[in-house]
């Protein structure tokens, strides 16, 4: 939607009702919910902009995703500077409740808030990759509900044609190695386990590529494809990063391909 929001009132007016949403949420001490609305606001315009010079949508989306990071980091700094640390106290509370309600539901559960607070970087790129892909996906549906036409860009993204990059295929399982067998040194471990995030990522939106592939070839209607995305989306994102990763040595777009081409 936000980009929908960008089309109808233009760039100079988007940029301004993200910083006055911004704004209004810190002045009502609402720190952290302002934040997370800024980063992302600030990564899909980013996005837009990018995508509109020519950048292909690799470059774009990782650009545009770094830049809602830093956004969440320099807001963290001055916080914790200026402010007595109160986005970053915000923050660790919200996990430490977290863990807690987890426990309670599955006293199992072993990972303490300070191992998850050590994830927190690939957190927020999860996210805001995450809030920028599913916008993507959707914006289809979101212009023709708002009634405006579509721009078309030679760089935007095909999401049947995404793949990972087959090296990183190497980066992602050397560091799932790592974090399964634990490391001595901590910030090995932890930079591990956020690479680790960062790739369920990458590999969840090429699971949803295959899932994509067969929902066409089963001629499933707009209702259905929404309803699969949701479902996969809020529930099965492990699952579908899985389906992914083994997409690498299955190629199941492809098989499906040859298939109806017989």
């Amino acid at each position: 939607m936000l980009r929908v929001l960008r089309k109808t009132f233009g760039p100079k007016l988007y940029w301004f009702e993200g910083f006055f949403i911004v704004t209004a949420f810190v002045m009502l001490k609402m720190t952290l919910f302002g934040v997370m609305i800024g980063s992302l606001w600030l990564t899909v315009g980013s996005y837009v902009e990018l995508e509109q010079r020519g950048c292909g949508w690799w470059k774009s989306a990782l650009l545009a995703i770094l830049t809602g990071g830093i956004f969440v980091a320099t807001f963290a700094a001055v916080s914790y500077k200026y402010t007595q640390g109160t986005i970053v106290t915000d923050l660790q509370v919200t996990t430490e409740k977290l863990i807690s309600q987890i426990k309670e539901a599955n006293p199992n559960f072993q990972i303490e808030a300070s191992t998850l607070f050590s994830q927190l970087p690939s957190v927020i790129v999860v996210l805001l990759g995450l809030g920028l892909g599913i916008g993507l996906i959707f914006e289809k549906i979101a212009f023709s509900i708002a009634g405006l036409p579509r721009e078309r860009i030679a760089s935007q993204l095909h999401l049947l044609d995404f793949k990972v990059p087959d090296f990183f295929i190497w980066v992602a399982l050397t560091s799932l190695l790592v974090s399964v067998l634990g490391a001595k040194v901590h910030w090995l471990g932890s930079l591990a386990l956020n690479i680790v995030n960062v790739s369920a990522l990458l590999y969840f939106f090429q699971g949803l590529a295959v899932v994509e592939t067969f929902l066409r070839f089963a001629r499933a209607g707009v209702l259905v494809r929404v309803i699969v995305y949701l479902i996969l989306i809020g529930q099965m994102f492990t699952l579908v990063s899985l389906i992914g990763l083994i997409d690498f040595w299955v190629e199941f777009r492809q098989r499906l391909k040859r298939y109806i081409a017989r």
